[in-house]
Order: C-alpha cells, then structure tokens, then sequence
C-alpha cells in the first residue's frame, strides 16, 4: 500500500497521522507557499462572489500545488501502476465546511479528481477562521474603467487549439468572449498576451476580455513536473470567471484524439496517458459544477469529433494562419527559449508538427521553432523514441483496421463512449471515424516526407533513429514488405474458423420408426431400446419449438430430473445413457466418413453459467449450479475448472441439468416401413455435407446473460493473460461477435 501523504492546507495546529507524509501548504496565511493571483476583474463584478466560488479556486489551487509537490515513483507502471498512483489526504478550511463535507460534493470531488490523475484522495474540510474576500486574489491594476459583458469563457492555453476556439468563436458572430489563462510560466504568458492583443487587433478590442490567473507554489517545494490536475484547477478558474458574468457553461477547445487520448504504446496504462479533457472528465466537472452553482451548468469541447489537422485548416480558414508560429503547444516548458519554442519529440510536439503538416501549412510552422526536427532528426533514446515511433505505427495500424479490431485493440474507447450523448453505437462510430482520418493525415505526412528524402535515405544519410526511418521496416523483416492484409478482430476471426468448421459438418437426419420402436440413423444403422426411448422423450418438445418458428438457440430444454422420472431411471443413469449414446453417434459418424461429432450434435445440455467444485472432490455428482458470484475467480478454482470440463467432455458435459434437441436437423416418423426401406429413404441424405447448420451471432452482453454471469466476467475468461497482468486497465471491446 503507498504511504499517505497527508496535506495540511492553511493549518497551523499540529496535526500527526501515523505512517503519513506531511506537506504544508499556504494560500492566504502570514507566509504563503502557494500565490493565486487574478487580473484584469474589475471590483463592481467580484463584490457578491459567494463563498463556495471562493472555496473551490482555493481547494484547486492546493490540489493543484500539492500534485506538483509529491512525485509519483517513476515513469514506469511497474506493479499495475502501484509505485505511479499515489495516496493524498487533505486537511483544508474553508467558509462552508458543512457544504462540501456533505456526501454528494464529496463523492463528485474525488470522482473527478482521482479519474483525471489517477490518484487517491481524502479530503477534511474545516471551518477557516478568520475567513477574507475573494477581493483579496485580484490585481485591479488598471481594471477599473473597463466594462465588459461576456457572451462565452473560453479557457486559453496559448496552444494551436485553444486559440483555434477562440478564432472560431469570434469568427462566427459579433459575440464577446472572456479567455480565462493559466499563467503557469512567465514564458508562456508572454504567448498568451500576444496571441489576445493579435486577435483584439483583428476582431475588436471590445469583443475579447483576457483574465489571466496566476497560480504557482514556491520553487522549494516543486518536485513533480505531470501535473495530471492542471485540468481541474483550469477548469475551476473558468468556471468561477463564467460564474461571475452569470453564464451557465464553460468551454474547452481540444482536438478529439487529444481528448480520448487512447494509449498507443503498451505501458500507457492509466493516467499515463493524460485524461486532460477526457469525456468522463468533462462529465465530472460538469456533475461537480453544477452542484456547486446549484444551476445546470455545462462544460464543453466543441472540437471532440476534429482532428487537429482539421482545426487548423479552420483557423486558416478565418484569416489567422500567420498566427499559428506564436502559439506554443510543447509540454516541456522549461527546455523552451525564445527562438526554440518546440522540442519537437514530445507527444504535443509530434501531434503539432504532423497536423500543420498535413493541412499544409508549413510556411507557418517554420522548421526552426523545433529543437529537433520531429521527422529527420535523431530522436533520443529512451521513452521519446518510443513514443515517435508508435505514434507513427499505430497509424499505420489504424488506417488498416476494420471496426472490430480497433475497438479490439484500444478498448479504452469505451470508457468514453458511456460518457457521451450520442449514445454506444452513434459515438463508436465517430470515434472510429475520427482516428481513421487521424491516421490517414498521419500516414499521408510520412509518405511525402520519405518521397521528398528519398535520396537521403538510399544514401543512409539520414539519422538512424530520425522517424523517417524509424517508420520503415526493420532490416531483415522481410514479412513486413509483403503487403499487409486487414486486420481482423480476434472474435472475427474465431467465428469465421467456427463457420468454415460448421460449413463442413455433416447435417444431421434422423428418422423414429415408432412401430418397431427404433431410430434409423443417417448411416442406415438402427438404434432401439434406451437409445430410442431418449430421444423420443425428447422430441416433443423440439416438434412444438419447430412449428412455432423458434431459432434452434431458443428450443427449450427438458429438465434432467423430469427426464429421468419420465424414463422412470435414476439421473446417474440417465447420464450413462446420454454418455453412450454419444459415443455411439460419434463412432457412427466417423464410420460414415464425416468424423467426429461434438457432444452436443444431438443431445445438447444447457450450460450452466456458473460450477462450483464441492470440497469431496471432482465427479458427476459434485457440479452444482449456484447463484453467480461476483469478482474475481482465482487461479486455483480457474484450473480446476478447465480440468473438470475436459474430464467431462462426455460424461460431464451430461451433468447439467436440462437437456434438449438442439437441431438444426431432421427426423421423420416411420410407421409401417421395414428398416431396407427406411435405409433408402435416407440414402441420398447420407451423400451430402452441408453448409445449412444455423449459426447466430451473440455479442458480449447477450452471451453473459445467456451464461447468467456478468459482462466483465465474460471479459476476464476471454482475456486471463491479460487479466493477470493489467488488472482492471483490461481491453474492453465495445462489440464481439461469438
């Protein structure tokens, strides 16, 4: 278990938690550690600001400032994450304790938080004494005589899609905008200004309304540079600035691909890949918001379903593309200089370069603002090269997948698709559609690029480990010259593999001679006495499932107990008999030239969805249907399990306690025809292989109900390697067919 880190915030009394790291924190005492700064409100806005709003911009500041504090135990999910996750236990004061101690802000809080940095979190919230204003967080420097009525709140990065937003939002109508920046970084709010005085320049100084928000803590205490909730405390200086001018909604401008964020490399497990302004995220904010405002509040991404390409082909389209050199999306700040602004192998910097590239803006995006050029330089060794190189791949992979090997693949996509309006089958479209035209902008950048080196690259005059060549095949691998085919979904193709196995089964016809008591097999061998008597007292039940139209999925099953009652024999008996005759069907088959049957050709017994094994050991008698348990199923149990299911491959498979016809095939009633006749009645059935046996697809949640267990159960057996070695950060695919 991680050591707790315990974060006292504004507390001055001694606090002493056993086994628990202590970080103090300040915001408004006699030596402040953390500094909240806002600019450009004027006073007549603020004076009524309620006390909630003013607790929030506090509690996000210190989440905020103690994220940045503790580090996490490395870039490496080593024990499913364990050493990257970490344990956070707040002591904050606030001015309504009572409010956000209640169970409903409490649980919205820590839902949001710990989903966005994958992190645990406790909060005790206290009453503050002595308790100042919002007023005290303002520099009013010059504020005062400006009047400003917002129609939007866009939050404003600085990055290509924040200022796409702001472009389309002011391009659209003569509406007013406030651009709510997070001065994170001196460097970086010098971008932002200049990007607003641009736009105040091109569309109005009356239109636009900058508030830049300082938030920062002592450089002593700064260790941690992921800063997975840099989102929320964006979000919670929006919201208080939306708050402010009486708007019910706040916006975020983020590409969709950024936005889902589905992990392309292997380790990119959790939080590893950012959740910045993932659908569950702006779910949270939205839940957490509007109980905070007590009023319908939202939070949007206009530009989810755009890729950044698309967006910015959208700001050339108004008239900014000059803009775009000013605006910084790398995520390593503290590398940046004046005329490098890019480091150019970050994930940021790889999807800037590839989106300016693809609209074909280049002249836009000058090479030089990049400190390694993202297509030939010498990427690094380490995770920067894995990261440019699985970048180019996955879209290499994706541009050839069909929909059920992408949702087989990145089924993180369906974490999303829960938290989207459009509902499952309308959102796993567009997601798919939306990477499918990432990958072909992606794929379409690298051809042109190797087309236009390809003289450097005969030569091997290129870096070794530059992109271009990292996208190549490897030396050796001559598979991969050979054109690829599709990929398929793992279920695809187990059920194409089942289909050709049912298209080469014999079909199955039987014919009941009820005169002599005896039924004439496909062969022309006759089987009478038990063997007759069971399949007779089966046939009811199939004749009415036939002529009432139903699908042989739906035929009803027999009940063992009443089977054997009806045959006036006990159950192990009726087993024995189910047994034998199977085997004697199988040797009938495989006699006729058609091999083996499977034991359920004839007689089928519903499988029960759930066996526990009895501590008298493993037998006919010891299987039981209970109610399913939920959970995990161990190891031991699971070996069991699948040893006692090959030990009953016959025998077992009889234990069940219902049994049916299962069809699809035939059997006609014989009366008053001598066994010879009934030989040649069947004879020119017994020449034929056929390819009717009717198959129907189940998809994941019908087969788990099918099986009386849950859909993620059904995921664990269909994934166990995974399983063990992922945890619950396990593949979910939205569609399987079986």
């Amino acid at each position: 278990m991680q050591p707790e880190h315990l974060v006292l915030c504004g507390v001055l009394r001694p606090i002493h938690r056993q086994r628990a790291k202590i970080h103090r924190l300040d915001v408004s005492g006699s030596l402040p550690n953390v500094q909240l700064r806002i600019s450009d409100i004027r006073r007549a806005l603020v004076t009524n600001v309620q006390d909630v709003l003013t607790d929030l911009l506090e509690i996000a500041a210190y989440v905020y400032c103690a994220d940045g504090t503790v580090r996490r135990g490395g870039s490496k999910m080593s024990q499913l994450g364990k050493d990257w996750r970490r344990r956070f236990r707040f002591v904050i004061p606030v001015r309504l304790p009572n409010f956000w101690s209640s169970i409903l802000i409490s649980t919205l809080l820590v839902d949001a938080l710990s989903f966005l940095s994958d992190d645990f979190y406790f909060f005790e919230f206290e009453q503050l004494r002595d308790p100042q204003g919002f007023q005290r967080y303002l520099d009013l420097d010059g504020a005062e005589a400006r009047g400003f009525r917002a129609d939007e709140v866009v939050l404003f990065s600085g990055g290509l899609d924040s200022l796409a937003g702001a472009v389309a939002e002011l391009g659209g109508d003569t509406g007013r905008i406030a651009l709510v920046s997070h001065g994170s970084a001196p460097k970086i709010a010098s971008h932002q200004s200049y990007l607003v005085e641009a736009l105040s320049a091109r569309f109005g100084n009356n239109r636009i309304f900058h508030v830049p928000v300082w938030v920062y803590k002592h450089e002593a205490i700064g260790k941690e540079f992921t800063q997975r909730s840099r989102s929320f405390l964006y979000a919670a200086l929006g919201f208080v600035v939306a708050r402010i001018f009486g708007l019910p909604r706040l916006r975020f401008f983020e590409n969709g691909v950024v936005s889902l964020n589905l992990p392309i490399v292997s380790h990119e497990l959790g939080a590893r890949a950012s959740r910045t302004t993932h659908p569950q995220v702006i779910s949270g904010f939205t839940k957490l918001f509007s109980a905070v405002a007590g009023i319908s509040f939202t939070v949007e991404n206009p530009f989810l379903w755009k890729t950044k390409s698309e967006i910015v082909k959208s700001m050339a389209h108004h008239g900014c593309a000059e803009l775009i050199c000013h605006t910084v999306s790398c995520t390593r700040v503290r590398e940046m200089t004046v005329a490098q602004t890019h480091c150019g192998v970050c994930s940021q910097c790889l999807d800037r370069r590839f989106a300016v590239l693809a609209a074909g803006l280049a002249s836009y995006d000058p090479g030089v603002l990049y400190r390694l050029d993202p297509l030939i330089g010498d990427v690094p060794r380490g995770d920067s090269r894995t990261l440019a190189e699985a970048y180019v791949r996955s879209a290499s992979d994706i541009e050839r997948m069909n929909d059920l090997a992408f949702f087989g693949r990145f089924g993180e996509a369906g974490r999303a698709v829960r938290f989207l309006s459009e509902g499952a089958n309308e959102a796993g479209r567009k997601i798919f559609e939306l990477y499918k035209r990432h990958a072909s902008e992606v794929c379409a950048v690298i051809d042109d690029a190797i087309r236009s080196n390809a003289s450097a690259l005969r030569a091997h005059a290129l870096p070794g480990s530059c992109l271009l060549v990292l996208a190549l095949p490897k030396r050796g691998d001559v598979d991969a010259f050979v054109r690829s085919k599709p990929f398929k979904d793992p279920a695809e193709l187990e059920y194409e593999g089942e289909l050709n196995e049912a298209r080469s089964r014999i079909e199955i016809r039987i014919a009941f001679d009820d005169d002599n008591k005896a039924v004439t097999l496909w062969s022309g061998e006759q089987l009478g006495g038990a063997s007759y008597s069971l399949l007779n007292s089966l046939r009811p039940g199939y004749d009415n499932a036939k002529r009432a139209g139903l699908a042989p999925e739906n035929y009803p099953f027999v009940d063992g107990r009443k089977l054997a009652d009806q045959l006036n024999i006990e159950e192990p008996t009726l087993r024995r008999r189910i047994s034998r005759l199977r085997r004697r069907l199988d040797k009938c088959s495989i006699a006729s030239g058609y091999g083996p049957l499977s034991p359920d050709a004839v007689i089928e017994n519903e499988p029960p969805g759930w066996v526990s094994i009895e501590p008298g050991g493993v037998g006919a008698g010891s299987l039981r249907a209970p109610s399913p348990p939920r959970g995990h199923i161990s190891e031991k149990v699971r070996s069991q399990l699948s040893k006692t299911r090959q030990d009953f491959k016959h025998v077992g498979s009889a234990a069940g306690h219902n049994f049916r016809l299962p069809g699809p095939y035939r059997f006609r009633t014989l009366s008053g025809i001598n066994p010879r006749s009934a030989t040649r009645l069947l004879a020119p059935w017994r020449a034929q292989w056929s390819s009717v046996m009717s198959v129907r697809h189940l998809n994941q949640n019908q087969l788990a109900e099918r099986w009386n267990i849950s859909p993620r159960t059904l995921e664990r057996w269909r994934w166990p390697e995974a399983t063990a070695t992922m945890g619950q950060d396990i593949r979910r695919p939205m569609r399987r067919a079986y």
